[in-house]
Order: structure tokens, then sequence, then C-alpha cells
């Protein structure tokens, strides 16, 4: 026996790591051990079906456990661990999966009969390392509800090392909500643990909340902190206390700033500021308080919010909830209950309140009392009481008081008046199982209702009767009614009848005198005969020139109406008759409405509209076209021959769904179109089309359009462009990818002509070629635009360009633009860059240079110009620098027609030019160097000379035209009485002021023997100061006659008012120069002057006139004897002629023959 003892232990030895094996490394082994772990549990631990052994990967299916009250099953358990590491003491278990898990919770036990619970203190023997744990599809139910639903969950690295668990990556993915958390957990004394976590919550139809935080401590005394920063910035900070027994907590947050709309762009525009909130409580009942300031659109001041509020599971309880502005305050005090039933009661009071902080038009100081309360259990129940509304409301009185009460299907009002002036409202009565309610409304002054009405207005409603059958009474009456810009002399209403299926319904509507913004009605009237079931309406309209109507016939049936509009027509002038063609089908519902084809035609053309839509997806389709319709008719202009003229055919084709366009199409062709352009002088030029066509193509939120165009003389334009990303209507269309090309060929320019108002009358060809890319905020265009051949006649200057070249060269968002045109002898060059970019368009400097370009050729004005000028824009202001040259002029006369000009000060009230030049414009910043050649000549109103000088321009946007510098007559002469004095110094001094006011010098000497005589002008131009100087002294009229003696004549035509005039008119005495004409004209005299004798004390003015073309006669006077002569002259012919002198002392007579050589 003792032999055979140790053989029997080795056995027993063998026998036993057989088993082990089999069990651990086998899958018979595998399956044997989860056979006896189910019979050990009772059954509580199944499992479907399994794969692999304990010592390598090991897989589980249909995995379930069960203790009677709660049940975990798993669709699939994957484990993979590494036994070898069980030899250095410890456990490595590479990975873990689960899918499909479901955890079902039974009936709970009383938690607190369980009492607090205490968790042990753990601490591994061994290291435990899981290098990755997967969860997919968890989810939790509890009495049959899901509660809670895992997508997904990854755990990274997890080492547990005696009592310490670290955790490297936990990652919670949710339908709504990702949660990220790392840390570490002290799995003993009290369960210390340091965790940081952030995530995102995406609510349903709401933006997305994202923060950060940390939480640490142990169970029983937890503190936190979380951050937000998306959609409002935020901090919350807390503690949890007693977590796994009474447990109790405290939270404060503060955010400077929450926005409703950046949480739900559909919420209240409210934005709260400096917002606290503290609380405290445990999970079945807390406490807290809330303050900061809310602002709301539309409001300029902010209003202070404070509130105290309690809860617990069965109800909210609002201690206090204030609202304050200046001295508006507003109190809420209240209960709201939903356990066992929902119920509320609240009273709230204010004072001092001002509705024009939300609406500038309703200024206001009132008070309010209400209460309210009500509960929902069989049926609902509630009541609301007006105690009070008393105090002032756009400067009237304003009072209020009533109560209303509901109780299921019965419904009352109590006493309810509502009045502001002199205006009441009131409205009582029920309905039970009668009804019995009647409103009145009184009015003698619309206006004490509401801003910018007028007129007066009583009306009565009356609904009375079984709520099977009420019968409606009202009345309605109203004289000058007004509401902004709307007007109506007079209105009646009146209806009575059944508000039920099969009732009888009579209502008739007459207004008079109607305005409704720009349309003026004379009279408006509607009439509704029949049932619910059915019935007709009849619309007519009448105007000063045109009158409308229509009927529509049908009834309600089956939750829908159906019916047709028939006899429509309209008439107005201008635009023609039209008649409905046949009666249109119409059904309305509120889920769907479908119209059938509707036209109208008249002698003009002919219109048609159809289409329907559908309230289940929102779907709809329109469709309309006309045919032959005449563009005068469009314009009003049918009864006269409109600038316009040409027939309009066309065809729409629209779908979409809701408020959004899917698709569409638009075909549009005009035929036999003219445009008569308006030249100014009473004629016209015309335009003439071979085609016009139009198509445009929206699908795929792609939008297309092409046009084609082609006229009569040749010319053609031809145009395709396309927009994607587009969603109509809504998006904005200048952000939209963009592309497209422009072909365009102009060959006669005489439509410019009459765009110019005639100023310039242009001939050549125009050509271009263009593509378009970019937006329409920021183009970017490629191409070239030429005028070829071209020419430009300027009638008011006398002179015509030619060749006028211009040059457009297009690349990506920028435009190169070149214009030469010579005139005379000279040539001009003007050049720019255009940028074309979100700012809009923007020009480089333009800069414009010539050399000897003839700016005017008219028979009195003869100019040449050589500039060098640079005009630069920026910053919404322009500037003009440069050099103008004038190497050449000639001026013989000036238009004073056209140069009068009232003086600087002078207004002139209501003057619409004066009031157009006051409006805003481009500021100009002028600052141009004058130079004025060695050929510049003056030969008109008695100044003869050249001129030289030079002179600088300056202007500021908000200070006119100043010059600095200096002119010169130079070789010059004037004539003074008719004779003519050569000039020695004569100078315009600029020195910084006005161009209208510049200093004068002149001076006037004669030298006789041992005499010297002279003349002087001075002072400024506006008021100068004139004098005369002799050596030695002399006279001042001894002056004047040795100054004229001896001068050649230079005398005035009744139409001139030589120097004299000339010189009033640039003093800023430009209204002596008609007067001075006038008289001369009145009194028939062509000529006055200054005559001399054989001595110094003959000095005599003379007027002359031309009685016929060869019969003149004049009378002088002696301005230092008094005396006077009278002398005629008769013109024979061939130089001869016939003279007469008739005098107090001598008279005689002469025949004289004159000749030029």
């Amino acid at each position: 026996m003792r032999r055979r003892l140790p053989w029997i232990l080795l056995g027993a030895l063998l026998l036993t790591l057989s088993a082990a094996a089999f069990l651990l490394a086998t899958d018979p082994g595998l399956n044997s051990l989860i056979s006896l772990v189910s019979r050990l549990s009772g059954g509580g631990v199944q499992v479907g079906a399994t794969s692999g052994t304990l010592l390598g990967a090991l897989q589980l299916r249909e995995l379930r456990y069960s203790d009677g009250v709660d049940t975990v099953s798993i669709d699939r358990l994957t484990l993979r661990w590494q036994p070898g590491a069980l030899f250095s003491g410890g456990v490595r278990i590479e990975s873990v999966a689960a899918t499909g898990v479901r955890v079902v919770l039974g009936p709970g036990s009383d938690d607190k009969a369980a009492g607090p619970v205490v968790l042990p203190d753990l601490s591994l023997p061994v290291s435990l390392r899981i290098d990755s744990l997967a969860v997919d599809r968890l989810s939790v139910v509890l009495e049959g509800e899901e509660v809670f639903a895992l997508r997904e969950g990854r755990l990274g690295p997890v080492s547990w090392q005696g009592e310490q668990l670290a955790l490297d990556d936990l990652r919670l993915t949710t339908d709504t909500a990702i949660l990220r958390l790392r840390g570490q957990v002290r799995t003993a004394a009290g369960y210390p643990l340091q965790l940081a976590f952030d995530g995102t919550y995406t609510p349903a139809d709401l933006a997305p909340f994202v923060g950060s935080g940390t939480v640490r401590g142990p169970l029983a005394a937890l503190d936190g902190e979380l951050t937000t920063t998306a959609p409002f910035a935020a901090r919350v900070q807390g503690s949890l206390r007693d977590l796994l027994a009474e447990a109790g907590w405290e939270a404060r947050v503060h955010s400077d700033r929450l926005a409703l709309a950046a949480i739900d762009p559909a919420w209240p525009a409210q934005v709260f500021t400096d917002v606290q909130l503290t609380g405290s409580g445990s999970f079945t009942d807390y406490r807290a308080e809330v303050q900061g300031r809310v602002a709301t659109q539309g409001i300029d001041r902010p209003v202070d919010l404070r509130a105290r509020l309690t809860g617990n599971l069965e109800g909210l309880l609002v201690e206090e909830l204030r609202l304050m502005q200046d001295r508006a305050v507003l109190d809420l005090t209240g209960r709201l209950d939903w356990a066992p039933e929902l119920a509320w009661q609240a009273e709230l009071a204010a004072s001092h309140l001002d509705p024009s902080v939300f609406v500038a038009d309703w200024p206001g100081d009132f008070q309010v009392r209400l209460r309210t309360e009500g509960r929902l259990q069989d049926r609902l129940e509630a009541a609301v009481h007006l105690d009070e509304l008393q105090g002032q409301l756009r400067g009237l009185p304003v009072t209020g008081a009533g109560e209303a009460q509901l109780h299921g299907t019965s419904f009352r009002v109590e006493r309810f008046t509502l009045a502001s002036g002199s205006s009441t409202l009131r409205v009582s009565g029920g309905v039970d199982e009668r009804v019995d309610l009647s409103a009145q409304l009184a009015s003698a002054n619309l206006a004490e209702l509401w801003p910018g009405a007028g007129g007066s207005l009583r009306a009565q409603a009356e609904v009375r009767g079984t709520t099977d059958a009420p019968q409606l009474d009202l009345t309605l009456t109203g004289t000058a009614l007004a509401l902004d810009q709307h007007r109506v002399a007079t209105l009646t209403l009146a209806a009575s009848g059944g508000l039920f299926p099969g009732g009888s319904l009579e209502a008739d509507l007459q207004a008079k005198q109607l305005r409704l913004g720009s349309l003026a009605l004379d009279t408006g009237q509607a009439q509704f005969r029949g049932s619910m079931d059915t019935h007709s309406l009849s619309v007519s309209t009448k105007g000063a020139d045109w009158t409308a109507g229509l009927t529509v016939q049908g009834g309600v049936s089956d939750g829908q109406w159906r019916g047709r509009v028939q006899q429509a027509q309209g008439s107005a002038s201008g635009f023609g008759a039209w008649q409905q063609e046949q009666p249109a089908a119409l059904v309305a519902a509120a889920d769907r409405v479908e119209l059938q084809p509707f036209c109208l035609a008249g002698s003009s053309g002919r219109v048609c509209a159809q289409g329907d839509w559908a309230g289940s997806d929102g779907a709809w389709r329109l469709q309309a076209s006309t045919t032959d319709v005449r563009l005068a008719a469009l314009a009003g202009q049918l009864d006269s021959d409109g600038p316009l003229q040409g027939r309009l055919n066309t065809t729409l084709d629209l779908a979409g769904s809701g408020p959004h366009l899917t698709r569409g199409t638009l075909a549009a062709r005009v035929a036999d179109m003219s445009l008569a352009l308006d030249l100014g002088d009473g004629g016209t030029q015309q335009l003439q089309w071979r085609s016009q066509v139009l198509r445009a193509d929206y699908a795929g939120e792609r939008l297309q359009a092409v046009l084609d165009s082609a006229l009569k003389d040749g010319s053609t334009a031809h145009l395709d462009l396309a927009m994607d990303r587009v969603r109509l209507p809504g998006d904005d269309l200048l952000t939209r990818p963009l592309s497209g090309a422009l072909q365009v060929e102009l060959r006669d320019l005489a439509p410019l002509s009459a765009l110019a108002g005639q100023a310039a009358l242009f001939s050549g060809r125009l050509q271009g070629d263009v593509t378009v890319a970019g937006t329409l905020k920021a183009p970017e265009v490629s191409g070239t635009i030429d005028l070829e051949d071209g020419q430009a006649e300027i009638p008011q200057l006398g002179i015509t360009l030619a060749p006028l070249q211009v040059a457009v060269r297009g690349d990506a968002g920028q435009l190169a633009v070149q214009a030469t045109a010579r005139s005379g002898e000279g040539e001009l060059l003007a050049e720019t860059v255009l940028h074309l970019d979100e700012s809009g368009v923007r020009a480089d400097d333009i800069v414009v240079r010539g050399e000897g370009f003839q700016a005017a050729a008219l028979p009195g004005l003869d100019v040449t110009v050589s500039p060098d000028l640079r005009l630069t824009s920026a910053a919404g202001s322009r500037q003009l620098r440069g050099t103008v040259l004038i190497p050449r002029a000639r001026i013989a006369s000036v238009d004073f027609a056209s140069s009068l000009s009232p003086s600087d000060d002078m207004v002139v009230i209501d003057d619409p030019d004066h009031a157009a030049a006051e409006e805003p414009g481009w500021p100009l910043a002028t600052t141009v160097r004058l130079v004025t050649g060695e050929d510049v000549r003056i030969d008109a109103y008695g100044l003869r000379g050249r001129i030289t000088g030079d002179l600088e321009l300056a202007s500021r946007a908000d200070r006119p035209l100043t010059g600095r510098g200096t002119l010169s007559v130079v070789e010059g002469s004037f004539t003074l009485y008719g004779r003519r004095l050569q000039i020695d110094v004569g100078r315009l001094l600029f020195t910084g002021g006005t161009l209208t006011n510049p200093g004068i010098e002149l001076r006037s000497e004669k030298r006789d023997g041992n005499a010297t005589v002279g003349l002087v002008a001075g002072g400024f131009l506006q008021n100068p100061e004139l004098s005369f100087y002799s050596h030695p002294y002399m006279e001042q009229s001894v002056i004047l006659t040795r100054l004229l003696e001896n001068t050649s004549v230079g005398g005035e035509t009744r139409e001139d008012t030589g120097l004299i005039g000339s010189v009033a008119s640039k003093a800023g005495l430009g209204g002596l120069v008609p007067y001075l004409q006038g008289v001369k004209e009145l009194t028939m005299i062509d000529d006055i002057s200054l005559e001399t004798g054989d001595g110094y004390d003959d000095l005599s003015l003379v007027f002359g006139s031309w009685l016929t073309p060869r019969f003149y006669v004049s009378y002088g006077k002696n301005m230092l004897d008094e005396s006077g002569t009278f002398n005629t002259r008769y013109l024979l012919g061939k130089g001869f002629s016939i003279r007469t002198e008739t005098g107090p002392l001598q008279s005689g007579g002469d025949l004289r023959w004159e000749f030029e050589h």
C-alpha cells in the first residue's frame, strides 16, 4: 500500500492537470466550464454559443445574466488576454469587445430603507492592465422604456495596481453627445478621484454645447468646474456632497453674455448679460437665485432681472421674479405644479410701463394687476382676472378691467372693458349650451386707438343661439377713415345669418372715395350671399379712369372649398379692356390649393395663369403665359404713342417646395420692338429690333440666362450668364459663383447722342467680346471692347472729335480703359484702370494728356489746350491735379445769356436748380495750374490785346474755386466813351481769393510835349477804384479830353455795351448788362461816344441812331458849355454821303466821298 501511494498521488495529479488542461485549453472544456457556471448560478448565466479557449482568444455569443430582477444581455463578447503575465504577478488583457449590450432594470427596492451605499476598499493583489475596451450599442431599459443609449464606447489603456486605477482615454458617444474623460481613482479611503473631461452635447434642433472641465475629491465631497465655449461662454463651479447617501449639491454659474438666438435662431433675439446663478439642494428639492440684465432687439436700454425659485419633484415655486428698467417694474409670483396634476397660480403686478420702449409710437405710463389660476385633470379649468389697467397711453387716459373663465367646453367673459380717451371696447357673454356673445366698439377719433389712424368708427357684433346653430348680427360704419397713406371717405358693413353649415349668411361691404397708397378708387363694393355650403362673393371697384371686378362661386364640402372664379374683368386708360375668357376652377383646403387656367384677354393681348400647392410636403407649381401683349399696355401708354412699342410673348413654369424654388423656366420673345429716344428738340431717334429673345432656366441650384438681341441696323448682342449653388429665394446672389460671356456689336452709335441729350453727336462702331467669372459682388471680367471709326461732334463747342477711339481690355478683376481723340491739329489721351471687387467699382488715377487739342472752335471763341491732368479717387473724395497750357486762343465774344449769374450772396427761394446743387455729391478737390502761351488774344467788348500769365486754381469740397497768380494784358487797348486808349499796364491779381473778385491794376497814360495825363484803375474787380492824374495839374475834364483826343473811334452798337458793360458783368453787377442793352434798344440808340473839338473845352457826349439802313441821326451835348448840335447823315452809295449839322451858332451841310485802302 505504501509503495502504491506515490503512484496514486502521481496519477491524481496527472488526472487533475489533464482535467485543467481540458477545461482551459480546449473548446469542449470551455463548454463544460460554461455549463458548470450556469448550473451553479441556477440558470442565471446563459451562453448561446462559444468559441476559443480560456488560454487564448475567447468569444461568447448571446450571453445573458439575470438575478431575477435585472437582466443583462450581450450579443457578442470577445476577450483576448496573455496568460503568461500571471507568472510575473499580473493580469494583461489585450482587448475586450462587447456588441449589442442591453440592460433591463426591474422594479427597485426602497433605497432609503436600504441605507447609504458603502463602497468597500479594493486593493488588487496583482496588477491589471487592459489595453483596449470597446462597447458598441449599449442600451438601458427601465419599466419598458429606453432611458439611455450608448452608440459607442472606447477605453484606452487602463491600469489598476493595488488601490490606484488610471484611465488614459475614455470616449463615450451617443446620438446627441460626445464625452472624453481621463484621470485617476483610488479604490479605497472614500474613493478620491481626479478627472478631466471635455465634450459636446447637441440637443435636437439646437446649437451644440461645447465645454470642458474637471472633477476632484472623494465621492463624499466632490468639487467640479465646467467652462463652456459654445453657443455661449460660461463658467460653472459646484460641489456634490454625500453622493452615495443623501446627496446634496451647490452650484454657481456666471456668463458675461448669453444670446438665446445663438442656441436657436428661431428663439427671441434676447441677450442676457452679466448672468449670475446660484443654487443648492438635493436630487429631490432645490433652491436657486438668478440675476442679470436682459437686452432685447429694438430696446435701447437693458432690463435688470432678479429671481428666486424653489422646487421639488412635484412643482416649482416662484418666490420672486422682477424685471426693472428705469421707473418700470414688473413683479411675478406664483406656483407651477406638475404632480399629482398640472396646476398653476400666478399674480402679476406692473407699474410705470412704457410701451414706447418696444414701439416708439406708443409712449405711456400705466400700471397693471393681473391674476390667473387653473388646472388640467379630466378637463381644463382656467381663469384670468384683469383687476386693474390704468394710466396714460399716447397722451390719453387708458383704463381696463374684466375677467374670463374656461371650464371644459364652457367659456365666459365678464365685464371686459378697454377704454382709450373717448374710445371704448366692450365684450361680454359666453359659450355653453347656448351662445350669447356681444362686442361693441365706439370711437369718435380712431387716432386714440392707433397711431396714424383717423376718422370715426362704430361697430357692434352679436352671436346668439345654440352652439349647433349660432346666428351672427354685425354692423359697422365709418367716416373719414385714415391709416397712414390710406383713406376711405365712408365705409359700411352689414352681415347677418347663420355661422354653421347650411346656415344662410348675407354680407354687404361698401366704400366710397378710397385712396390706397397711390391707387385712387371712387367706389368699392363686396357682396356675400349663401351659406358655407354654397355661396358667392362678388367684388367690384371703380376709379377715375378704370374699373375692375370678379365673382367667386363655390362652397365648403368635406373640409375643402370648391368653386370657380368667373366674370373677372377690368379696363383702364392706357391699359385697355380685359375680360376673363372662361370660368376657372379653384379648390382650397388646409392641405391643398389648386387653380385651373385663369385667362384674361383684350385688344392688347392675352394673359393666363394656373397653379397648385400641396400642404403635405409643401410642393407647389405656378405656370403663366402672355400672348401678344403690347409693351405700351405694360407701361400704361396704350392710348398714346409711347416710346416703347412691341408685343411680348412669354411662358413661365415654376415649381418648388415651401418657400424655396426647385426648378423654373422663363422664355420671352418680343416682336416688332422699337424704342423712340427723345432728342430734346422735339424730334426722336427710333431704335428698331429685328428680334429680342430671353430664356432663363433654374434647376439643381444652377441659374442660367441667355439673351439674344438683334437690331434692324445689324447691331447684335448675345449675353450668356450662369450662377451655381443658388437657392431661390433668399440667397444672396451677389456672392454666388458666376460665369458668362458677352458679345456685342453696335453698328450705329446715334442712339448714344439721344442719351447724351444731343450734347454730343456720336458715330462709329462698337465691338466687344467679354467673359465674366467670379461673383456679381466681385466680378472677374476678361476680354475686349473697342470703338472703331468713332467720331463725336460737340455743337456747343464747335468741335468734332475725329477720330475718336476707345479701347477696354479686361483681365480678371481689372478693366484697362483708354480713349484717344483728335480735334484740330492736336490729340487728347485719357486712360485709367477699373477694379471690380466686393467694394464696388474702383478706378485708378484717371490720366488726361494732350497736345494742341482744339477745345473750342466757335465764332467768338477759339481755344487750343495742352492738358496734363490726373484725377485721383480715394476714400469717397476726388482730387484733380495737373497743368493746362493754352498755347493759342482767340476770344472775340462771350454769350452773356449763358454766362450771367447772380452774385455769390444771392439765394433764390424754391429754385430747383439751387436745391439740386445743394444735394451732397462726390467731393472734388482741385489743384490745377493754368498757363497761357504767347498767342492768346482777346478782342471783345472794347478790350483788345494779348493775355499772358500763370494762374494756379485750387478748390476744396466745401469751398469755391480760388486762384493764385497774375494775368496780364500785353499790347492792349480798351474803349472809353467811344474812344480807344492804349493799356500801359493791365493785370488781374489773384492772391488766393475767389476767381470772381481778383485785384485789378490798370494804367493808361498819354504824353503830349511836357504834359502827361493818365487813368488808373485799382482795388478789386467787384469794387474798382478809378482815378485820373496829370503833370502838371489839370482839371479832370481837361485830362479826359487830352486822353481821348487823337484816338481812334471804338464806338458801340445797339446790341453792345462795350467795356462798361463787360466790366459791370465781371464786377458781379451782371444785372446791369441786360439793363444797358434794354435801354439802348428801347430808345433806339445805336452809338454812345465822346467826341472832342478844336480845343480842350470842346468835349461832347454823342448819342446816335440808324433810323434806316441808309439814314443816321445823332445829337451831341457839349459837357462844358451845355450847348448842343444835331447832325444827320444819308448814304448815297458808292462811298458818297450827305452830312448836315445844326447848332446854336452855325449850321451847314457837306457832300462827302469816302474810300478805304
